[in-house]
């Protein structure tokens, strides 16, 4: 996405970011394209809004353009109350939010990168790891809590609805993704799915205990892929939500976050780097090939960037 505001004469933050491009029929060619920074603090959170990219550097909110990716340029930064452990954003009336979780949940008119405004902090019931946003309403994965659903109709006045603990075995949400009427929670040994058609009444409607610990889950149609951590991707067939169905597992050594474009998976494999694999048939997985990377990847965020005049797939990792 291109902004009309002038970035060229901004300094560039003490950060560590990657940009992976790839030729959107050949991932496996994938090509680093740089890394930012280093030094300033530990980075746990990254998104993109077209070529803008929000991220985390401990408990500073930052925004820079990538829109050229070999120079980018940090627009501003947000001094926030805790570690910023995600980030997502949303459009609504106009004005661009993003949604920073922490220890505190924290919404930002991010309207104008040059001049991010925070609008309200609102506690949470628990430490929020892992954030989605559905229409009017945010839900946080928060820890020992379980799910947390805060409406955010007013983002200056966020109002919480409910904090749902869940009952897998050892149970601590950490990772969350929404696709309405459904919220999936990845929480401690096992995967719950929950009816959010009316986020004020939400019922745990699935579980699916798995062997290890969940630190995110994916739906894509009728599939949720789940990162258990020190197993690999677990892939559910999530047709009936009320009654999860195993599919396969594709093995990977660590797994901390996925997103995808297609059927192209990204996972943020910790000391191992990034993880690409195809999951055009969900029963049998291919793993495309592994980027080793000279940090430890904990989140990824995929954006097609317009670079002259031709969309370009980029990676981003935190």
């Amino acid at each position: 996405m291109k902004h009309s505001y002038k970035l060229s004469t901004l300094a560039l933050a003490v950060m560590l970011l990657m940009i992976v491009p790839f030729n959107l029929s050949g991932q496996e060619n994938m090509t680093f394209l740089g890394n930012w920074g280093g030094g300033g603090g530990e980075i746990r959170a990254v998104a993109n809004f077209g070529d803008l990219v929000y991220y985390g550097i401990g408990n500073q909110f930052a925004i820079t353009s990538f829109e050229d990716p070999a120079n980018p340029f940090t627009a501003a930064t947000l001094t926030l109350d805790d570690m910023v452990e995600d980030i997502v954003w949303k459009v609504s009336g106009g004005v661009t939010y993003a949604l920073v979780s922490g220890s505190t949940l924290n919404i930002i008119d991010v309207t104008n990168p040059l001049a991010p405004v925070l609008l309200s902090t609102f506690a949470l019931s628990g430490y929020g790891e892992g954030l989605g946003v559905s229409g009017d309403y945010a839900y946080i994965a928060v820890g020992s809590s379980g799910m947390q659903i805060i409406d955010i109709t007013d983002p200056a006045n966020p109002v919480d609805v409910v904090t749902l603990a869940g009952s897998s075995p050892g149970a601590y949400a950490e990772g969350i993704n929404v696709v309405s009427p459904y919220a999936y929670l990845g929480n401690g040994g096992g995967t719950e799915i929950f009816d959010i058609s009316d986020p004020t009444n939400a019922t745990l409607v699935g579980t699916m205990v798995n062997d290890g610990w969940i630190q995110d889950v994916m739906p894509i149609s009728n599939y949720l892929y789940v990162c258990d951590w020190g197993n690999g991707i677990d892939i559910l067939d999530i047709s009936d939500p009320a009654s999860p169905v195993y599919v396969s597992t594709l093995s990977n050594p660590k797994n901390a976050d996925i997103m995808f474009d297609g059927n192209y998976g990204y996972i943020a494999s910790r000391e191992f780097g990034v993880t690409v694999i195809d999951v055009t048939d969900p029963g049998a997985p291919t793993l495309v090939g592994t980027y080793d990377t000279d940090g430890v990847v904990r989140k990824v965020s995929f954006g097609s960037i317009n670079m002259g005049g031709t969309q370009e797939g980029h990676v981003f990792t935190a």
